[in-house]
């Protein structure tokens, strides 16, 4: 390596480690509404069952690790899924907005297809909102999850087309095994 790359590689290295000596001396600590997340930390077992007219109906079965990012401001999952349409994976990471106040969720699929979706808890229901298109027409996209008790949640999956009513395309539940 030549000496100015060298140079270059060390400050690069101890401006990484300055600015993260002082990232977390005047980081706060997670907020309540982060903390939140920790329902979804651990290894689940999800069962799903998508509906006709959306792609090859029928039951997926998966499983889903999930665990906080160094920091602790950000849950990533990893999931793996068996099924309908063939074998897939996904990766997933949820934050919260606190100037929105809604958590965030950016989700890459083995399909190709990248999501964001956004949105509130209430009580034990979380509803992320996202859109995406069909053809030439918007769609709306709704993901609700009921915590049915912390190692239990049921979920549905429902589309909305521009101008039309809401449409189930998927139901399910996901048991935490850890």
């Amino acid at each position: 390596m030549k000496r100015g790359s060298a140079v270059v590689v060390l400050a690069v290295l101890v401006f990484t480690a300055a600015a993260g000596a002082q990232s977390s001396a005047s980081t706060p600590a997670p907020s309540p509404e982060v903390k939140r997340m920790e329902y979804w930390v651990g290894n689940w077992t999800t069962e799903f069952e998508f509906k006709p007219g959306f792609g090859p109906a029928g039951k997926v079965i998966g499983k889903v690790h999930e665990e906080w990012l160094a920091g602790g401001y950000f849950v990533v999952s990893r999931a793996e899924w068996t099924g309908a349409m063939g074998n897939s994976t996904e990766l997933s990471v949820m934050g919260y907005n606190a100037d929105e106040k809604v958590y965030t969720n950016y989700d890459f699929n083995g399909a190709g297809i990248a999501t964001y979706s956004e949105g509130p808890v209430k009580g034990d229901t979380w509803t992320l909102v996202s859109t995406s298109k069909m053809g030439d027409k918007k769609v709306t996209n709704r993901f609700t999850v009921k915590e049915v008790s912390p190692a239990l949640c049921t979920f549905k999956y429902e589309m909305q087309p521009e101008g039309g009513d809401w449409v189930t395309v998927m139901e399910g539940k996901s048991t935490k095994s850890q």
